[in-house]
């Protein structure tokens, strides 16, 4: 009888409308590995080279908000300790959706992204703001159990959003950076490593999103064949 008494207690403190809707997930491994990429994309050789040439940003850049912070923030939502009841309302996605792309937008406008590349301090305030914004958006996408819908929309925007933009800089028939700070990376002439650094947010970049995206409309036609 205490056994049976000491279960419905635990129970009770700890019920699954209070929990992320994955309470039995294990959620270190991503944590763990989303901070080693950043560990990767941080301590290596890219911060340097970015310094003179796109591509190599842009493989820092991806790094942290297609994979470091989507890692990190599914990792944290769908931790048994997260809690449905936080504030990660479907308007609250929506504003983590807009903030994200204006950060994006924002950082590669030739004013700042120039800046970024000439100054280290600007550089930490950009690769700050790409984590945050992307670890934001993924936990909200994933912590709560009516967000799905919402989640998989806002995903789907973001990975249009990167597209484009990866496209423009792909078929882009001139520099729009100044040459000191893209001069060219691996090989390649300073124009053709602005349209690298354009096919890869529009690949790797937006295809992460897209990912995330399909994977919440999965679970919210899971849901429906439940019922």
């Amino acid at each position: 009888m205490p056994e049976a008494q000491n279960a419905v207690a635990l129970h009770s403190r700890i019920s699954p409308d209070k929990l992320s809707i994955y309470p039995g997930s294990s959620w270190s491994a991503h944590v763990l590995l989303g901070m080693a990429l950043l560990c990767a994309a941080w301590l290596g050789p890219l911060p340097s080279l970015a310094r003179t040439a796109f591509s190599p940003g842009m493989i820092t850049h991806l790094s942290v908000v297609a994979l470091a912070g989507p890692l990190i923030g599914y990792g944290l939502a769908t931790s048994k300790y997260s809690s449905e009841k936080g504030v990660g309302t479907p308007f609250i996605l929506l504003v983590a959706m807009f903030f994200d792309m204006a950060v994006v937008v924002g950082w590669h406008l030739p004013s700042l992204h120039d800046a970024a590349a000439r100054s280290w301090i600007v550089f930490a305030i950009e690769q700050i703001t790409f984590l945050g914004t992307s670890l934001a958006l993924w936990y909200f996408a994933f912590q709560r159990r009516e967000n799905v819908a919402v989640g998989a929309f806002v995903l789907f925007m973001v990975f249009m959003h990167m597209t484009i933009l990866g496209c423009v800089l792909a078929i882009s028939p001139r520099l729009f950076y100044d040459p000191d700070v893209c001069l060219g990376a691996f090989g390649l002439t300073p124009l053709q490593d602005q349209r690298i650094g354009g096919v890869l947010m529009a690949s790797w970049g937006a295809g992460a999103y897209l990912l995330g995206s399909v994977v919440l409309l999965f679970r919210m036609i899971g849901r429906t064949d439940e019922r």
